[in-house]
């Protein structure tokens, strides 16, 4: 397991929204520490588990599950996850643009996708959410993946991309 003592905590404001994060030099891997007792923007283990699955299915995202702790002083535990370490500039408006269509994904609104054959939406996707790295590959490192629940609520992402899509 990591010991924190030998990583380098992350400081930067695009970092630890939902997560402590930190630097581990020597497997050149972020570890990211969720909230205690909370999991990502959702709060919920089943939600967080099934999108860093499709992350690391759909995007490559290298996550992985490394065990749980539990903090001094704190009521609940933490779920410990590290992700490869992407060490290129921030991506483009237009790079990113590029990339999500390419995977199938429309354009809801700035920063949010939608993609309509696995019913899947994908917020965030924003410059200090993707890295592209020497030659141009595009890779994202921390994006929101949600999967509406009701029929409504996918018609409503559908008429939003369908008016985008329109410009209207």
């Amino acid at each position: 397991m990591y010991g924190l003592r030998e990583t380098r905590r992350l400081t930067s404001r695009e970092h630890g929204q939902e997560h402590e994060v930190f630097f581990d030099a020597q497997t050149q891997r972020v570890v990211k520490l969720t909230k205690p007792g909370l999991y990502g923007a959702r709060g919920c283990l089943s939600d967080y588990l099934k999108q860093m699955e499709y992350g690391n299915r759909r995007f490559q995202d290298d996550v992985m599950i490394e065990g749980w702790a539990l903090m001094p002083g704190e009521h609940a535990p933490r779920l410990v996850a590290t992700q490869s370490w992407c060490a290129g500039r921030l991506s483009t408006a237009r790079e990113i643009a590029a990339y999500m269509t390419c995977l199938g994904f429309a354009e809801i609104f700035e920063g949010a996708w939608w993609h309509t054959g696995e019913e899947v939406k994908v917020t965030d996707a924003l410059p200090k959410n993707f890295r592209t790295l020497p030659g141009g590959l595009v890779q994202p490192i921390d994006l929101l993946i949600s999967w509406p629940r009701s029929a409504s609520a996918i018609e409503r992402i559908e008429n939003m991309v369908y008016a985008r899509q329109r410009g209207l």
